[in-house]
């Protein structure tokens, strides 16, 4: 039975780690998203151009470029609390201080990059969840 406790314990310690390893590359992939939908070169055919990015759907672009009236130079990403059992991260991408669209991210070991499983834009949470 303590072997099974300390397998818990360790694989808790390993899962938080790697969370705090993989949150600043989560954010990365939404700056990028902003920074390249605001020049256009997300919309260019072809463009996956971020490394830790497996795919970016074409739907997901779509939202950006309706969204891209919206962004601004100002805009960041943050995390928030996950309570999504398939996806490792959520993100916000914010404008003057107002979530603007949430994505569903699940990190893939074997691409080290991430899996974009899906985004909203409506009912987006407070900021007060933020991460």
């Amino acid at each position: 039975m303590s072997k099974v406790i300390i397998l818990a314990t360790f694989l808790s310690i390993l899962s938080c780690t790697s969370d705090g390893r993989h949150g600043d590359a989560a954010r990365s992939v939404g700056n990028y998203l902003l920074e390249s939908a605001l020049t256009g070169s997300l919309f260019t055919s072809g463009n996956n151009g971020h490394p830790n990015i497996v795919r970016v759907g074409e739907s997901l672009k779509s939202k950006l470029k309706e969204l891209t009236p919206t962004l601004s130079r100002d805009c960041t990403s943050k995390l928030i609390e996950n309570s999504d059992e398939k996806a490792s991260h959520l993100l916000l991408l914010v404008c003057n201080a107002h979530p603007v669209i949430g994505l569903r991210l699940k990190y893939d070991g074997d691409y080290n990059a991430f899996h974009i499983l899906g985004y909203w834009s409506s009912g987006l949470p407070a900021l007060g969840r933020i991460v």
